[in-house]
């Protein structure tokens, strides 16, 4: 369970930096930096962390899903579980945001975002996840053990963070995306 508690450990460190960064990520909905970036948390919310690559500009697309650490999404594949499995297994809901312009010059952008950001785990999705995990390391897989796994993890992804910063994006394919 030592890897696992890393692997969640440093995998919601890294979605929480990379949510705070990418949450501004555009996708549709008006063609200027602040309605895309309110596109793009509303594309989270209901699509979960993968969603967030399709609003990444194309120099910073890998990079959203290796913020959680190439080592640590290797650790899960090379027990043969899917990372998105992971991603699936949380839910992201943004409280009292608010996106405003910093600068818009040619095809570059700046937005500042505000608010709060709510990280949950499914626990139906995650339970599944969880006994994935243990069986892939020879452990029988007791419901106990699925439970204390699943309090643990919960624990550690089930967190509101602040989110206060300005995000770059720029403008591709007619497009607003991110780009820090």
């Amino acid at each position: 369970m030592t890897g696992f508690k890393r692997t969640t450990a440093a995998a919601l460190a890294a979605l929480l930096l990379t949510i705070a960064a990418c949450s501004a990520l555009p996708g549709g909905g008006g063609n200027d930096p602040v309605s895309a970036a309110n596109a793009a948390m509303a594309a989270a919310e209901s699509g979960g962390f993968g969603k967030l690559t399709e609003f990444a500009c194309a120099a910073q697309k890998d990079d959203i899903a290796s913020a959680f650490g190439s080592s640590d999404m290797s650790q899960l594949t090379s027990l043969g579980i899917d990372p998105n499995e992971l991603f699936n297994s949380m839910k992201i809901d943004f409280q009292d945001m608010s996106v405003t312009p910093v600068s818009v010059s040619g095809s570059d952008a700046t937005v500042h975002m505000k608010g709060k950001i709510a990280v949950t785990v499914d626990p139906a999705v995650a339970r599944n996840l969880v006994k994935k995990i243990l069986e892939a390391q020879n452990i029988t897989a007791t419901d106990e053990m699925i439970d204390a796994a699943l309090s643990q993890m919960s624990g550690s992804f089930s967190q509101t963070n602040d989110i206060d910063e300005d995000v770059k994006m720029v403008q591709e394919n007619g497009k607003w995306v991110i780009c820090s």
